[in-house]
């Protein structure tokens, strides 16, 4: 959910330039050329509107009341405050990214003329870029100094219309802006921070996280769980170390073994249970075999969850991992095969079955069952609406693709078409891990960038709103980028 905040923030006063807009009725005083409301005249004399109009106001120090949004002694008697109407221009749009700037405009209703408007924004590290006119406000919105911990935001543009004899009228809007974006850089040994436009904001937990980086998830208490190949540990959303997970055997302390020396060299993916427990997909210094390992949430390990019996795929390499609505959890059992396993483990349960999902390959004309053995899945996300989106770390053209099912049936929805013909073709485009973020869902591209796509067609969106010409988010070019993950609203 996004969360509400309380309306405090940075505010922007807007005086207008005098009482307003009538252009046949001006005069000169003090503070210059001053314009009156159909009904009111400037009296040159002492710089006000006077008569018995409809409404009144004046400029910012020459007229009765405070702040500038005085009326005129003796002419706002009975006057009627008229209501102001904020949007979006253009409607609404839906998410926002950091670093565009929507323009909100605000009217009040015909006739009327405010003389002044103020705009205040909430997080206070927006703010309201503004320019009035007589009977309107355009605020555009610009962020500067976005911490590294923001995630998804309701921003609150609150407008208000200063009239006569101290009347105001004020509308909100709210604007739901996309939190950061976390990328694994396992070559360089670090988690990137980037804005939701691509700027670049430093590094989560410097040099708290050793080794190489392969996974990141994103944990209800709103923390970010690292995995390298030495460690797994669980940060803030700003980067402090909050707890290291047993990873090794602990000679003094026989009854809280970890999962032993070595037990992860490669983490792929992790979830959270419904139970609060956390499971881990995971390569082994100790074998070829991949495994699934249960932690608690303090960071000690339980067990590891075995293997499903009955048909099986002909590798067990777990690789992605979600949980369903049902509290289900489903984990894929690698690439290179076709057909796709996925395995699930009811809630609360550590005994598996197998589901098959027939990925399909698709082209312009159509889609069909591939014959190359390698489509697989690998990293997975489950939408609240029940879809399940995967990632196949390569096919037969050693780039990646993309796939929709039902979460419950597996039964196919959709895939994409050569998504990564827009890419540098140095590199295999293999495809790791995604998430969602906002209206967008993110992949991890192996050797490119975090690639931003059109949840509906499964393709990279278009250029602009923080995306490359390439469908990359701009500015994320990784070498070696293993996972991504997404800083969601705060808890």
């Amino acid at each position: 959910m996004i969360r509400r905040m309380s309306l405090l923030g940075a505010a922007l006063a807007l005086a207008s330039a005098g009482c307003i807009v009538t252009p046949d009725e001006t005069c000169d005083a003090a503070g210059g050329p001053i314009h009156c409301n159909p009904g009111l005249t400037c009296n040159p004399t002492s710089g006000l509107c006077e008569g018995a109009g409809t409404q009144g106001g004046s400029t910012a120090g020459t007229s009765a009341g405070s702040g500038g949004s005085g009326g005129t002694t003796g002419s706002c008697a009975g006057l009627t405050v008229p209501a102001i109407h904020c949007a979006r221009q253009g409607g609404e749009l839906g998410w926002l990214v950091v670093g565009e700037t929507p323009v909100i405009t605000c009217t009040v209703d015909p006739g009327s003329a405010p003389s002044s408007w103020t705009a205040a924004v909430n997080p206070g590290f927006f703010t309201a870029d503004a320019r009035s006119a007589p009977d309107a406000v355009y605020v555009n919105l610009v962020a500067s100094g976005v911490p590294i911990d923001f995630g998804d935001t309701d921003v609150a543009v609150t407008v208000t219309a200063h009239f006569c004899a101290g009347a105001a009228t004020t509308d909100v809007v709210h604007l739901n802006v996309v939190g950061n974006t976390l990328a694994a850089d396992h070559w360089e040994g670090n988690v990137k921070v980037y804005s939701s436009g691509g700027t670049s904001l430093g590094l989560l937990g410097g040099a708290v996280v050793s080794g190489s980086p392969n996974m990141l998830a994103t944990l209800a208490n709103g923390d970010v769980l690292v995995g390298s190949s030495t460690q797994l540990v669980e940060l803030s959303r700003g980067g402090a170390l909050v707890k290291t997970f047993d990873v090794a055997d602990h000679a003094s302390a026989p009854l809280f073994p970890g999962c032993g020396d070595g037990c992860i060299t490669e983490p792929w993916a992790a979830a959270e249970a419904a139970d609060g427990n956390i499971w881990v997909t995971a390569n082994s210094g100790r074998d070829s075999n991949g495994f699934i390992y249960r932690f608690s949430p303090a960071g000690r390990y339980l067990d590891t969850v075995p293997r499903p019996t009955g048909a099986n795929p002909t590798y067990w390499l777990p690789m992605g991992i979600a949980r369903r609505g049902d509290g289900a959890m489903l984990v894929s059992t690698g690439a290179e095969q076709s057909p796709a396993y996925l395995a699930l483990y009811p809630s609360g349960g550590v005994s598996g079955t197998y589901m098959q999902a027939q990925v399909q390959d698709c082209t312009a004309s159509g889609c069909t069952t591939p014959t190359f053995n390698d489509m697989g899945l690998s990293g997975i996300w489950i939408d609240p609406d029940g879809t399940l989106y995967a990632t196949n770390i390569w096919e037969d053209d050693e780039d990646g693709d993309l796939a929709a099912f039902d979460a419950t049936t597996l039964a196919f929805h959709r895939a994409s078409v050569h998504p990564t013909s827009g890419l540098d073709p140095t590199y295999n485009k293999w495809f790791r891990g995604l998430t969602r973020a906002g209206d967008r869902l993110l992949v991890a591209v192996w050797n490119s960038c975090v690639w931003a796509v059109d949840p509906q067609t499964l393709m990279p969106l278009p250029e602009g709103r923080g995306v490359s010409a390439n469908g990359c988010i701009a500015g994320t070019g990784v070498i070696d980028l293993r996972s991504v993950a997404h800083l969601g609203a705060a808890p």
